[in-house]
């Protein structure tokens, strides 16, 4: 196994601690991109952990400065995080998604889970996000930019106080497994989604593109 490949799976490890309902959701995904979607996801997870969790923004800030700088090195074909083996060779425009990474460092919108004032103040990096990943995953219909902070918010544990990007999701397949997933939590106990709530989910995402 090489260096690589080791790495890689920590990097699952850890997307997957944090998602554990990830692990029945793929099973939706056609496996040709399951490795794709993870990573995809995981390095969202990153982003939206370094904006918004924890009480301290110190490290997010620093977090969010050090993967700005990692997205430059992509579009100019270096590599450092273990999810630029897959990332990396995308035919996505690196660049300009860090240059509109600065927004993130916005985080009294998002700790407050106000998602108007999230999609405003994020609006350029969401639509950069989400039209890459419609070019990485395609799909009939868009990434919805809305629907994309919001699960990323959700992710990072603060819950939105609006409707803004709720509803059926779209998307490729993956993003909408996700985005079905993330709304389960909001609702769940705890925020723990049970595995047949996951199964539900995941079955009537995968059956609406």
């Amino acid at each position: 196994m090489s260096d690589t490949t080791v790495t890689l799976q920590a990097a699952r490890d850890k997307w997957c601690a944090h998602w554990p309902e990830w692990e029945i959701a793929e099973l939706f995904v056609p496996a040709n991109t399951r490795e794709m979607a993870w990573v995809w996801f995981a390095w969202l997870d990153e982003l939206a952990m370094a904006a918004w969790s924890g009480e301290d923004a110190t490290p997010g800030l620093a977090k969010l400065a050090w993967w700005q700088e990692e997205l430059r090195g992509w579009a100019k074909g270096a590599r450092r995080h273990p999810l630029s083996s897959v990332l990396q060779p995308l035919n996505v425009d690196w660049g300009s998604i860090a240059n509109e990474m600065g927004a993130l460092r916005e985080r009294d919108a998002g700790i407050s889970g106000d998602i108007d004032a999230v999609a405003r103040t994020l609006d350029g990096f969401a639509r950069s996000v989400a039209m890459a990943e419609h070019r990485v995953f395609g799909g009939t219909f868009a990434v919805q930019p809305e629907r994309l902070l919001r699960t990323m918010m959700i992710s990072a544990g603060r819950v939105p106080n609006a409707t803004l990007g709720e509803g059926n999701a779209h998307g490729p397949r993956a993003r909408r497994l996700l985005d079905s997933v993330a709304d389960r939590r909001v609702t769940a106990s705890n925020g723990k989604v049970g595995r047949f709530s996951v199964l539900w989910a995941s079955w009537r995402a995968a059956r609406s593109g």
